[in-house]
């Protein structure tokens, strides 16, 4: 649901050359939330990217809307301020027609991982299910 978006991610990145350790979850895009679909609306996934990143202190992005092959994509991103005692640390949020994916990025892999925890303590608070997969990119950004 969430293949491909991970590019996408990465090309928000500021530039310079760097390693970043991705904690992605992934789940499932529902019209109205039940316990049987355990999806979630892109309205309350993007309420709680917005408590997540509010209580980190990042900076949110405003919306973009991304065209895909399937129907658009709406891209939210945050980023820790320079002062930052834990570093750099990045937020996105893909919202698509049928799947939400929560992007962890941070130089440090218990960062992106203590990120994403946030994340997971909401959506299973909510009785979500998701994926969670874990990565790293290297590259010129």
């Amino acid at each position: 649901m969430c293949a491909g978006l991970w590019l996408l991610g990465l090309l928000t990145l500021v530039g310079g050359c760097a390693t970043d350790h991705l904690v992605v979850l992934s789940t499932t895009r529902v019209e109205a939330p039940s316990a049987a679909s355990g999806g979630i609306t892109g309205t309350n996934a993007v309420q709680i990217f917005d408590d997540i990143a509010g209580r980190l202190g990042f900076d949110i992005v405003c919306p973009a809307p991304l065209p895909q092959g399937n129907g658009p994509v709406m891209q939210y991103t945050a980023f820790s301020r320079p002062e930052n005692p834990r570093g750099y640390g990045r937020l996105n949020i893909f919202v698509t027609a049928d799947g939400v994916c929560f992007y962890c990025a941070a130089r440090d892999l218990a960062h992106a991982q203590s990120m994403a925890s946030l994340f997971e303590e909401k959506l299973k608070g909510g009785g979500i299910r998701y994926e969670e997969s874990t990565r790293s990119e290297s590259g010129f950004y």
